[in-house]
């Protein structure tokens, strides 16, 4: 049928069309020449140092994906670090950037290196980061994360309104989609250390997530938490925490839960 042959025939074209521009878009790509377009515009719209001191590469099948190596962000105005990893990968799946979706296959994170603070003043030293920019089209682009995989990390938070200060170490995480609507499962494990009341525990979590920003709900069904280590005043502490779902709404400030089990063992 010619119907057939014709849609054969497009089809065919736009492959052709893809794979080229691909080509093409390898062929020409200058690593150097990105590196400096991007540091520079982190430094006039962020006012921000960014440093990107590892390789850049490009891949094109079957998906699109940029991976980096070491980098490195300085906290607002100043020269000071705040953030820094490893290594990078992100992968954009192909189809939905036609219809001005930003889908993003997978997000692979290792070696991540931050520090959140909260200032006397109340205010985030990530303010700036989450500030919308008012040029940007961002109702025309859906953003959605199939998996994301953390590895290695440390994440700090100082809080010198509280005195407060926590940090989460040697951090892996693993989970499956993330976005304004959202379920998977979850599996995260690390070191965790707070000053106030003073610990140094392990700690895993699992289950399984179910989120909707939208109507700012977040619930883990299914879920496994343990902490095993030394929390003032118990040491040799070994708790584990079970429920079959633990829902909490935000919007009304309710927490939902269902068969909660604890088990905790230690010595006062």
């Amino acid at each position: 049928m010619k119907i057939l042959r014709y849609v054969a025939f497009a089809l065919g074209g736009i492959a052709a069309l893809l794979v080229a521009g691909g080509l093409i878009a390898y062929a020409t790509f200058d690593a150097n020449k990105l590196k400096a377009e991007v540091t520079q515009i982190v430094r006039e719209k962020k006012q921000r140092e960014l440093s990107i001191d590892g390789d850049v590469a490009l891949s094109f099948w079957p998906s699109i994906g940029v991976q980096i190596g070491r980098v490195r962000l300085s906290e607002h105005a100043s020269d000071k670090p705040f953030a820094a990893l490893a290594s990078a990968r992100v992968s954009l799946a192909v189809m939905p950037l036609f219809s001005k979706q930003v889908v993003v296959d997978r997000l692979e994170l290792e070696g991540v290196d931050a520090t959140l603070v909260r200032g006397k003043d109340g205010k985030l030293n990530i303010d700036d980061l989450m500030s919308k920019d008012e040029s940007a089209d961002s109702g025309a682009v859906r953003f959605d994360v199939s998996a994301i995989k953390l590895k290695g990390a440390k994440l700090a938070w100082r809080d010198e309104q509280a005195g407060q200060s926590a940090t989460l170490s040697d951090l892996n995480l693993a989970t499956g989609k993330i976005g304004n609507q959202a379920s998977g499962r979850l599996d995260l494990a690390g070191k965790l250390e707070l000053a106030k009341p003073a610990a140094k525990t392990d700690l895993a979590v699992k289950g399984d997530y179910d989120i909707d920003l939208d109507k700012k709900r977040f619930a883990l069904a299914a879920t496994d938490v343990r902490v095993k280590g030394d929390v003032a005043p118990l040491a040799g502490l070994d708790r584990v925490l079970g429920a079959g779902r633990l829902a909490f709404d935000t919007a009304s400030g309710q927490l939902l839960v269902e068969r909660l089990k604890l088990d905790a063992t230690g010595k006062l």
